[in-house]
């Protein structure tokens, strides 16, 4: 078309019903590619083919807007960015606004405000406008090749004669940038809560789980205000509140049902912004895996063999299936099969650390279940708005009862066993793991005293009659940070790399601040990326999470030494009976100023007077940005420099 034409498109008269049938006549002598030697075809052959109230005359549109949002009000595809249909991009990229924009308005908090939705919105544009600007130079680029004259003759030749590795390069910038598919392992905590936050990225994501199905097993978790922040960015705070209860304090009493001293909790909401949870492990369980599409996770898959190239990385099941992707995570547990497969490739190869190749270790042992919903009368502490977090230590011997009131009216309870150094060193040789295991453990703390907040004297064992025989569960309670978190496309996270003693509570919290960093690191990851590029962000990984890791591993050991009858024990008690406040807000800032937020999804509020501790993940926003900048700015060059040819 030429300027002229092109100047008067929308004042012009051939737009009329005639219009099409007119532009009809003119281009049906036109050839047309048939693939047939017999008889030539034309555009005439074509339109005679076609139903004549099907044939339509349009404007080919070609603007890119500033402004997509407003107030409550935003706009996708056409609406924002008219592109030519040269370059076949224009329907992709409405499906790419649609999906970017489900995202972040799915990441709202139930009741957004204005402000809260005009910054979903300009996050959405902050991540589509370079990536449309970029497919707005190349439609430019497939018209010109499509018009006569110098720029075009020259874009043509170097279309006929570009060598494969441009083409190659230009297929990758014009967006075949397949996201790499992550195979997790472990359907966890951890694991789920990765799977969640790569939907949302739009990564590909498959979770296998070795269990057939899922029982409510476990006692209760508990969910610190460092967790509030991604919750709230996922949409889900809300519900979560639902089902969780909010607790203060940590209280420990004797075996006279009374309270000797506690460690103080209460401030958390003023400090950090949200308050720290009690929830029973089975229902934050239901709603992870609830936000997790039901086809990308799979039941009785047990790993027998994995393995990786510079390609991808593959699965082998017990069931004979396999599977095969480009990242593999190993988020299954203290024991994780991941793992075991990766140290002995890597022992081979020489490059394992020894402290690697050692055994898991472990002090302690734990009986561990959670009673049917009971009425308050029964266990009036039931009743108290908070969670009461009480521990018992039974005197004169290496036992400790532990309970916690849930939301739902059930008691989660466990009983520890603190081990001598030789019991500990036996670990899974001793014979204490057989069916009737757990059963033996019921018996032997049946009299050990609960405190339950009422007159009548309770025991252990009212709470283990309370409670179905088949969720009771004795446990090993391992402790080990371990030196190796990656290698090439496999990485690890939660116990698989550093199984925490849950004296402290922060297993499950650090199992959701490894998966928020591994999906921040996953998002920012190049198009088809290689081995050595996913390699180096999980080295970024790694060194966020491993400083928290240890401080979490250090701070869980001191509060283990609570439970414990020696001289630490003595010493942590009189250290908490006489905290002064001051040095508890230093404690608590220490253990909760990191508070990590998904970088890919809008920020949540956070009020807390303590300030959030750097998050390196977070410059994955910024690589994230000047990446599709460059993009864009690369396609406007490559179009300049072929006009001005």
């Amino acid at each position: 078309m030429d300027e002229g034409k092109n100047a008067t498109t929308s004042v012009d008269q051939e737009w009329g019903p005639e219009a099409a049938e007119a532009m009809c006549n003119e281009i049906r002598a036109f050839p047309v590619m048939s693939g047939s030697e017999e008889k030539p075809w034309t555009m005439g052959d074509l339109i005679d083919h076609t139903p004549k109230d099907l044939i339509s005359k349009v404007k080919l549109e070609e603007i890119v807007f500033e402004t997509w949002f407003g107030g409550r009000t935003v706009l996708i595809g056409d609406a924002c960015h008219k592109l030519n249909p040269a370059g076949g991009v224009g329907c992709q990229n409405a499906m790419h606004d649609a999906i970017v924009l489900a995202n972040w308005i799915n990441a709202l908090p139930s009741d957004p405000t204005t402000k809260d939705i005009e910054t979903a919105f300009q996050s959405y544009q902050d991540e589509r406008l370079p990536c449309v600007r970029f497919a707005f130079n190349s439609t430019r680029f497939y018209r010109i090749m499509a018009s006569e004259g110098i720029m075009a003759r020259a874009v043509r030749f170097c279309a006929k004669h570009m060598p494969e590795w441009a083409k190659l390069k230009m297929l990758v910038a014009l967006g075949d940038n397949t996201k790499p598919t992550v195979l997790i392992v472990g359907g966890g905590i951890g694991g789920v809560v990765l799977g969640m936050l790569l939907h949302k990225a739009g990564v590909p994501f498959e979770i296998y789980e070795r269990a057939t199905t899922v029982k409510p097993l476990g006692t209760a978790l508990n969910l610190n205000s460092t967790t509030a922040v991604m919750l709230k960015q996922c949409g889900i705070y809300d519900q979560f509140l639902e089902i969780a209860k909010p607790f203060s304090s940590v209280q420990v009493g004797n075996t006279s049902r009374t309270i000797d001293y506690k460690i103080d909790f209460s401030e958390q909401e003023e400090l950090f912004g949200a308050k720290g949870f009690i929830i029973s492990r089975p229902d934050i369980y239901d709603l992870l895996v609830r936000q997790v599409p039901k086809e990308h996770f799979h039941m009785g898959k047990k790993v027998i063999a994995s393995a990786q190239t510079d390609q991808g990385v593959s699965l082998r099941f017990s069931d004979g299936t396999t599977a095969e992707g480009h990242i593999l995570v190993g988020a299954d547990g203290a024991y994780s099969s991941i793992r075991q497969h990766l140290y002995d490739q890597l022992k081979k190869e020489g490059r394992l650390p020894a402290s690697d190749d050692e055994p898991l270790p472990f002090s302690s042992l734990c009986l561990v279940g959670q009673t049917k919903p009971l009425d308050p009368s029964v266990f009036p502490n039931l009743a108290l708005e908070d969670s009461e977090v009480i521990t018992v230590l039974i005197k004169d011997t290496p036992y400790a009862v532990s309970v916690f009131t849930t939301k739902k009216n059930t008691v989660a309870w466990a009983v520890g066993e603190m081990l001598d150094e030789n019991r500990s060193k036996e670990g899974e040789k001793n014979e204490e793991w057989g069916p009737g295991a757990a059963e033996a453990m019921c018996a032997l703390s049946r009299d050990f005293p609960v405190i339950s907040g009422g007159d009548k004297p309770l025991t252990m064992g009212d709470l283990i009659d309370w409670t179905d025989k088949d969720y009771i569960t004795k446990v090993m309670l391992e402790e080990k940070l371990f030196e190796t978190w990656y290698d090439g496309r496999i990485v690890l996270l939660g116990d698989a790399a550093h199984k925490i003693n849950p004296a402290g509570g922060a297993g499950a919290t650090n199992a959701v601040h490894d998966a928020i960093t591994v999906a921040n690191w996953i998002h920012a990851l190049p198009p088809n990326p290689t081995k050595q590029e996913i390699e180096s962000y999980f080295a970024e990984y790694k060194k966020e999470r491993l400083p928290k890791a240890k401080e979490a591993f250090d701070s869980s050991r001191m509060f283990k030494s609570i439970s414990s009858k020696n001289y630490l024990g003595w010493i942590a008690a009189v250290c908490f009976k006489h905290m002064p406040r001051w040095m508890n807000r230093t404690m608590l800032s220490g253990m909760m100023a990191y508070r990590p937020m998904v970088s890919f999804l809008p920020d949540a509020e956070d009020n807390g007077t303590v300030k959030p501790a750097h998050q390196h993940s977070l410059e994955t926003r910024r690589i994230v940005k000047e990446r599709q900048e460059a993009a864009a700015a690369a396609a406007a060059a490559a179009v300049a420099k072929a006009q001005s040819a």
